[in-house]
């Protein structure tokens, strides 16, 4: 719904869902979803219809419907495809056809499960090639191009999965393992943030058509002091991407994407110094949000 932001807390024994109401910025209502939901790790959002889905990382994985209208668990879909039915570690939605692709994770040659949205249930899986151990998450889609992309958190692999037939293909982009990626639709761009020490970006050129491969374009290398970029908000319209960085205390830093450099940091005052783990944006109305890791939230 037009005007709130949602949070998953992975909390235990069940997971918690908070509503926040932008007009003025406070907590409207929380929703603790049914049992074996705890560790809530992703969600996914559909404002068309006006569902939130969120996956856990359980074993079996679990993905819960959201109806937002009223803020209630409406079903709860347990994975079955794939021989692999362990953990949610990324979701993607295509509102326009209808499907919401769920990457899995157990150690080695995890699938990623299609699911139909109108009955919520799942039609197909596929695994992308990769070395055996990589794991693909930090998930990132291009309906209009057809295609969905996966930064690996094992090796140095992108992970990419076309739509169209279903098909998985992998390509190595970067020597280090991804924790934050966005996507800039209007260029045809990819970012993912990498683990390591200065913190690093890289930013990827992707796929027209089938036959074309992601290419790293560049890497940013950010100043010493600036740790891994864990989290990710992009604003491609106005050329700028902001990140959240795993600090303390933490930043959020301002990343011009025209020259692809930083411009600015804004340093988290005490109390909201510690790691910010997730990242939303509102370009209407100028504003982003971040997520930190603080008790409580």
């Amino acid at each position: 719904m037009a005007g709130y932001l949602y949070l998953a807390l992975g909390s235990s024994p069940s997971s918690k869902i908070i509503k926040v109401r932008l007009s003025d910025f406070t907590r409207e209502a929380s929703l603790t979803l049914s049992s074996g939901s705890e560790n809530a790790y992703c969600f996914a959002i559909d404002s068309v219809n006006g569902f939130l889905y969120v996956g856990c990382n359980t074993n079996p994985g679990r993905i819960y419907k959201i109806r937002l209208s009223d803020f209630t668990e409406v079903a709860t879909l347990v994975s079955s495809l794939g021989g692999k039915n362990y953990y949610r570690n990324s979701l993607v939605i295509d509102t326009t056809n209808g499907f919401l692709y769920a990457q899995t994770g157990d150690g080695g040659a995890a699938p990623t499960i299609k699911i139909r949205l109108s009955d919520f249930t799942e039609v197909d899986s596929v695994v992308i090639p990769a070395f055996f151990g990589a794991q693909f998450h930090q998930g990132i889609i291009d309906v209009n191009r057809g295609f969905a992309y996966f930064g690996s958190s094992i090796n140095s692999y992108i992970g990419r999965i076309n739509l169209s037939d279903f098909t998985g293909s992998s390509y190595t982009a970067f020597a280090n393992t991804s924790q934050s990626s966005s996507i800039d639709t209007i260029n045809n761009k990819g970012y993912w943030g990498l683990n390591a020490l200065p913190g690093r970006i890289i930013k990827v050129g992707l796929c027209s058509i089938s036959t074309d491969s992601p290419i790293l374009e560049s890497t940013l290398i950010l100043p010493s002091g600036d740790s891994t970029v864990v989290s990710q908000a992009i604003d491609a319209s106005s050329g700028f991407l902001y990140c959240g960085t795993y600090d303390v205390p933490a930043k959020i830093l301002k990343i011009r994407l025209s020259d692809f450099t930083k411009v600015s940091e804004l340093v988290m005052p005490s109390g909201e110094d510690r790691s910010i783990y997730d990242a939303s944006i509102d370009t209407v109305n100028g504003f982003a949000y971040f997520a930190i890791s603080t008790n409580p939230i």
